[in-house]
């Protein structure tokens, strides 16, 4: 079987009705692809003795204390891409273009002689 499609960003209501996280669900989708036994056992449960919604809430409360350090990073990341998003360009996209621009600035000043004026000048 094959997960569903990821759902809409997570509301007060998604929460209310147990839906996956948006990080749960690409999770989900790689402890399929490599934890074979696992795969197989969702793949026996699910829909014939329990929903699939119930089978990832069971999963995920028990493996809440492995998995909660990393889902938190990526819960803080995205508030940050989204906070920067949110300013404007993000930090790295700035910091390359000044970069370019310092680069641009060097090779032009490199190319001049000392005595001779930019071309358009």
């Amino acid at each position: 079987q094959v997960l569903r499609p990821p759902a809409p960003p997570r509301g007060a209501s998604a929460e209310a009705a147990g839906e996956l996280s948006d990080w749960q669900q690409r999770h989900a989708v790689l402890v399929l692809a490599r934890a074979k036994e696992l795969a197989k056992v969702r793949y026996d449960l699910c829909p014939r003795h329990m929903k699939d919604k119930q089978f990832w809430t069971i999963y995920f409360l028990l493996a809440r204390t492995y998995i909660l350090p990393y889902e938190l990073r990526a819960i803080q990341k995205e508030k940050v891409r989204r906070m920067e998003t949110d300013n404007g360009k993000s930090k790295d996209v700035i910091a390359v273009e000044v970069e370019m621009q310092e680069s641009k600035c060097s090779r032009e000043s490199q190319t001049l002689p000392d005595d001779s004026e930019p071309e358009g000048s």
